[in-house]
């Protein structure tokens, strides 16, 4: 009986060891194909959803190596090393590109938030906008009623908006500082809304974005166009310019690079965090998800810090960065 048992449990070991490779193996080759068609995003839709899971698109790619490189698929297992190479030369300007350098000590502190609809965690995200003394603070997806809950914590932050009127942006400013909101104003199309407020000694422009994640071609087809149309308004426009907000796609896309052509992205040096879906994993929190939520600019700033907060109760995680001025671009090749 001893060895009768002993045989059936070496039997089925290696059938769940079978089972878990081709498991791997198949992963492995899924996962190849959404990194290859992740680069056709411009010819169809759907594709250009698969380029936001870069990174773990990486880490299923290099599991499925290492679980196939020891069995007999060795072939596939160098393709999908392959693939996991190309995934992470993407992400390496997350680490390897720097901000511009400040010549300035003074900053703006700046929170981005898709707050969506969690009336109970607006306590929580006031506060943690509070601690960071944030000066002005974007909520996408919020409604005005979160002025009562300011008056009610006392927090020294006022409703500069209608977000009724900005497509659901709502813009606070802390009491003091000099912030101005124009709703739907002539010349920004495609925008929520512009805010105004001054860095250094110059006038800061903030494009404020609210994005729906397309379902259809239509509605992929009507984001590029509205992307694109931003990106030449600004490309017009003097003087710094931020453009912010959950544009519900990641820089690897066909859509965000659309928006993102002639700006400089925040995600530069500051690595890869990402702000969807929000998961408190021990240790890669930062990076179970996709970086959705962003800060682009132009102009004569530069960003000295970025980062994405805690959970604080609502689907994404905020996004706070210091604005600081920093030299034009012309001066500072001149100077190089």
């Amino acid at each position: 009986m001893p060895p009768t048992t002993h045989s059936t449990t070496s039997m089925a070991t290696g059938s769940l060891t079978r089972t878990f490779g081709f498991i791997m193996f198949l992963a492995g080759w899924t996962a190849t194909l959404a990194t290859v068609l992740g680069l056709l995003g411009a010819t169809w839709w759907p594709l250009d959803v698969l380029a936001d899971w870069r990174l773990p698109l990486t880490v299923i790619l290099v599991a499925a190596a290492v679980v196939t490189g020891f069995g007999y698929a060795r072939v596939s297992a160098a393709i999908f090393v392959a693939a996991a190479i190309l995934n992470v030369a993407l992400i390496a300007p997350m680490y390897l590109e720097e901000q511009p350098h400040p010549n300035s000590d003074e900053r703006i502190r700046i929170v981005s938030l898709d707050v969506g609809k969690a009336p109970d965690a607006r306590p929580a995200v006031l506060d943690w906008v509070n601690t960071v003394e944030a000066d002005i603070v974007v909520l996408v997806r919020a409604d005005g009623t979160w002025s009562k809950v300011i008056d009610k914590l006392n927090l020294p932050y006022r409703v500069v908006n209608d977000p009724g009127l900005s497509g659901g942006i709502l813009v606070l400013a802390r009491n003091g500082f000099p912030v101005t909101v124009a709703e739907d104003p002539v010349g920004f199309e495609g925008v929520d809304a512009v805010i105004t407020t001054t860095v250094g000694d110059q006038r800061l422009t903030i494009l404020a974005l609210s994005v729906d994640r397309p379902v259809s071609a239509l509605a992929a087809d009507d984001r590029v166009r509205r992307f694109d149309t931003i990106s030449a308004n600004v490309r017009k426009m003097q003087g710094p310019v931020v453009i912010l907000g959950n544009l519900e796609t990641s820089r690897w896309s066909h859509a965000f690079k659309t928006l993102a052509n002639g700006l400089t992205n925040s995600e530069d040096g500051y690595g890869y965090t990402a702000t969807y879906v929000v998961l408190d994993w021990p240790l890669i929190a930062q990076y179970a998800g996709i970086p959705v939520d962003h800060v682009l600019y132009r102009g004569p700033v530069t960003v000295t810090l970025r980062k994405v907060g805690p959970d604080l109760g609502v689907d994404h995680r905020p996004l706070l960065v210091h604005l600081s001025p920093a030299n034009s671009p012309t001066q500072s090749s001149m100077e190089r």
